[in-house]
């Protein structure tokens, strides 16, 4: 296949330029001639080469660009022929093909754009949002899709109005059968009938990535802005230890479990320093100079500044010599492990003293009493941190610089327990 230039000898008066045709040679037996669409003034063009003269170096700026924009058409004109060519039967090689071939190069046949699923579109929300969100927001996402997927593999934005979420909740808040337990490849991934508590944190997630699907263009319907459930949930109790049980805790001989002794000595160093899990697990020996803590938490990003006390102090001094992976300044265990060998460190320590938890799966209510020691998670070091240092008569604006904590409504459930311990002492004076 070879492609030749000539040049109308009819002008359009219209830009008083003239046509360049296309001359295709199949073979010696078939030529193919086309009109290419493109135009260039007779005083450019030279029969001899077969297409546009060399320009001059010197020449108008404004005629170089015309020249340069004209040859680049021609080029990208060849090469499509040529690649059409190359992926066509020769058979289907004529006039027709020829002309439909420079008249798509020149308006190309609108392609309809993709209209991604509902779960596709999932799928990129987690992708783009993937350095955004701490890795908590990452599992809640994933769990939260793997929830719509078992309540309805064919979902579409379509289908999101007030009747598809009050299924979609009445769905969660139900526990699963055992036969679809049994068909899950990780029983751990088993749904649990979901609390108000959680099904509110469900809903808000699922608005989140609604939102984005809708900010982006993947979502027209704004059905769901209008759905606000109204999940009846009881003020949130908080486990922190007391004094006395803070001290049976630091006090308890864990010598002959290793295991025990480090997952107390991290839990310890949190009711001390205030910090989350995620910020403990991550933390360095780079972190700490100055006789403080100095870390971007995981969770909101924030730069905090810990002043070291006597007992982070001396947690930090036992394990200064201990090697651990990324420079690393405590032994933490996953978080699962974590919290598993706390409730076992716990009973140990004889936190036996009930605790009664209330709690609502849509209308019905669940009270349910536990030792403490059941009941005990990472997350209570940083709760025994925040009331520990209320009830020392610590202001909560200095409290909240060390959490990190941004308003002062997170604070108030501590604020209200500091509240009532003092209000419960002052009783001791009338017995």
């Amino acid at each position: 296949m070879k492609i030749n230039l000539l040049l109308s000898a009819k002008q359009n008066k219209e830009i008083s330029a003239n046509e360049i045709l296309i001359r295709l040679i199949v073979n010696h037996s078939q030529m193919l001639r086309a009109k290419s669409g493109i135009y260039a003034d007779p005083e450019d063009w030279s029969d001899t080469k077969g297409g546009l003269k060399t320009i001059s170096k010197v020449a108008p700026l404004k005629k170089q660009r015309r020249i340069n924009e004209i040859n680049a058409k021609i080029d990208n004109l060849k090469k499509t022929i040529t690649e059409s060519f190359t992926n066509t039967p020769i058979e289907s090689i004529n006039k027709e093909w020829l002309e439909k071939v420079i008249h798509d190069f020149h308006f190309p046949p609108q392609k309809e754009p993709k209209t991604l699923s509902f779960f596709e579109v999932f799928d990129l929300f987690l992708a783009k949002t993937e350095k955004e969100n701490a890795l908590a927001t990452k599992k809640k996402f994933k769990t939260l899709k793997r929830h719509l997927v078992e309540f309805e593999p064919d979902l579409a934005f379509e289908d999101i109005d007030k009747n598809t979420l009050d299924s979609f909740v009445e769905f969660m808040q139900t526990a699963p059968k055992q036969k679809d337990i049994d068909k899950l490849e990780d029983k751990r991934q088993a749904r649990k009938a979901y609390k108000n508590s959680s099904m509110t944190k469900e809903i808000n997630l699922l608005k989140w990535f609604l939102s984005w699907a809708l900010a982006n263009g993947y979502n027209t319907n704004t059905a769901f802005k209008l759905y606000k459930p109204k999940f009846k949930t009881p003020k949130k109790f908080v486990i922190f230890l007391d004094k006395q049980e803070l001290e049976s805790v630091v006090s308890h001989d864990f010598s002959n479990n290793k295991r025990l002794d480090q997952v107390r000595d991290v839990f310890v160093f949190c009711c001390y320093s205030g910090l989350r899990y995620s910020d403990v697990e991550n933390l360095k020996r780079s972190n700490i100079y100055d006789d403080k803590i100095h870390i971007t938490t995981i969770k909101t990003a924030d730069s905090i500044t810990i002043n070291l006390n006597n007992m982070t102090r001396s947690i930090l001094e036992k394990y200064k010599d201990c090697q651990f992976e990324d420079n690393k300044a405590l032994p933490v265990l996953s978080n699962q492990k974590m919290n598993d060998a706390l409730k076992e460190m716990a009973e140990a320590c004889e936190l036996n003293s009930s605790i009664t938890i209330t709690y609502y799966i849509g209308a019905k209510r669940y009270d349910e009493t536990h030792p403490k020691h059941e009941l005990i998670s990472t997350h209570a070091g940083r709760r025994t941190f925040i009331c520990t240092a209320l009830s020392l008569g610590i202001a909560p604006q200095v409290v909240m610089k060390w959490t990190g904590h941004s308003d002062y409504q997170s604070m108030k459930p501590y604020i209200d327990i500091t509240e009532k311990a003092k209000a419960d002492a002052m009783d001791l004076f009338n017995k």
